[in-house]
């Protein structure tokens, strides 16, 4: 199945890739479709890259924790008679099923200087899978 086959319906930002003309290109559900585009543009490491010192050894991607917050923030507020639902239905299947968990980037003290706000060695660490694939190895593993 191609990534624009695995989009949820009523949108065009939601799922694997997109299928937006364009940016400002929403579907139907244009306030959860919002929700997905910009959590799509968030800071992330793909499978495989290394980002921050910290390797993405898993099959997904690994999203900024700051960013996995707004985006359940964001689906929270997505209202409507068919869009509340359907927010809420991504929300589950993303955050409790999938579960992939995320990333907190911080600044190391070595290196930084006291004149500058700057960070010379930003460092990443992982939080660990939060879905109901985590629980299972827990229990079976």
């Amino acid at each position: 199945m191609g990534d624009t086959e695995r989009i949820v319906w009523g949108t065009k930002w939601c799922g694997a890739g997109n299928k937006a003309a364009n940016e400002s290109d929403l579907g139907w559900f244009s306030k959860l479709d919002s929700c997905c585009r910009t959590h799509d543009h968030c800071d992330n490491i793909g499978s495989g890259e290394t980002k921050y010192g910290l390797t993405n050894t898993g099959t997904y991607t690994m999203m900024n924790c700051e960013c996995e917050d707004a985006f359940k923030q964001c689906l929270r507020d997505v209202h409507g008679t068919l869009e509340g639902p359907a927010a809420a239905a991504v929300r589950k299947t993303y955050f409790d099923l999938y579960g992939n968990g995320c990333y907190n980037v911080k600044c190391s003290s070595a290196g930084r200087s006291a004149r500058s706000m700057e960070c010379p060695n930003v460092v990443a660490t992982y939080t660990g899978e939060s879905g109901i694939g985590s629980w299972l190895a827990n229990k079976l593993g």
